[in-house]
């Protein structure tokens, strides 16, 4: 058992380093000892397309000594291709997000103000993912694990909502409603809410990877607005964007597959590109192809 979780932690560990870079890079690994290294390398990453390796650098010539370096050889698919492998290693943590997101809805329901503009935007967020819409606002993000409420005071003036997903990928989304009116004055102070916003999601961010350290893989921020010149979901970066877009990828598939294939699309069946139905499997790429325009047409990010 303490061996499955160091094994655990150290996959957390390069995937966590994954998600943060865009380029080969030298990986840490704390000296990890794991006798079958390479095996477990080959095993979890390199057969899903994401090639981690282990490489032997020669520093000691007459002793003929070697340091052992981790190296993910990056490429334009590595983070589509690590997403599946935080997944399946996140599943043991998965029933506690659903109880803390049992107990955070309850909390919410109890002691959400429904004239308050804010919290008419958190509550959006709040039931997205139980709501029967096929375009969600942050889909696949779909356990509340935080509330910070408006009179909380231990985390400046941040005013959001924090969520787990299957993915071991925690999303922090910064509230705040804007003045939308005609008029200088009121753009002008939209302009500068809409600064303020993206700071305070950065440091709420920041908040959520020191609470989170030793059970999120990665977190990501973004904003929620009642912005009506700009997208109402923004994302801190391009990095936090393009992996947030992926996930939403996955979550659309399982959803679109799930319909055509008259049953429900599990996270292996996704990575290996078959869904399965009450008569057999039928790929992946057959199941796409009859919803390829309705994902489309429905992504924003196509818009």
């Amino acid at each position: 058992m303490s061996e499955n979780k160091d094994i655990q932690k150290f996959i957390f560990k390069i995937c966590s380093q994954i998600l943060s870079i865009n380029s080969s890079h030298i990986l840490e690994n704390d000296d990890y000892v794991y006798n079958n290294i390479d095996i477990l390398l080959q095993e979890e990453f390199q057969r899903n397309n994401v090639r981690v390796m282990n490489r032997y650098i020669l520093n000691d010539i007459p002793n003929q000594l070697y340091t052992r370096q981790l190296y993910i050889d990056y490429d334009k698919n590595t983070l589509k291709n690590i997403i599946p492998i935080c997944k399946n290693w996140f599943k043991p943590l998965v029933d506690n997000l659903k109880d803390v997101d049992k107990r955070k809805r309850s909390e919410w329901i109890q002691n959400y103000d429904k004239n308050n503009s804010v919290e008419e935007l958190k509550t959006r967020l709040i039931n997205d993912d139980v709501n029967d819409k096929f375009i969600k606002i942050i889909p696949g993000f779909k356990y509340l694990v935080h509330i910070q409420w408006e009179f909380n005071d231990d985390i400046d003036d941040n005013n959001g909502l924090i969520f787990g997903s299957d993915y071991g990928v925690y999303l922090v989304v910064e509230t705040k409603w804007l003045n939308m009116n005609y008029g200088k004055h009121a753009q002008s102070s939209r302009n500068n809410a809409r600064s303020e916003v993206k700071e305070r999601a950065q440091r709420f961010k920041q908040f959520a990877i020191a609470k989170y350290k030793n059970e999120a893989i990665k977190v990501i921020g973004a904003t929620y607005t009642n912005d009506t010149e700009n997208e109402e979901l923004q994302y801190i970066d391009d990095r936090d964007k393009e992996i947030a877009k992926i996930i939403k990828t996955f979550h659309i598939n399982l959803y679109v597959c799930g319909i055509y294939s008259g049953g429900i699309a599990t996270s292996n069946q996704m990575a290996s590109g078959i869904v399965k139905n009450f008569e057999g499997y039928i790929p992946l790429e057959l199941c796409l192809i009859f919803f390829k325009d309705l994902i489309f047409f429905f992504n924003p990010y196509n818009k």
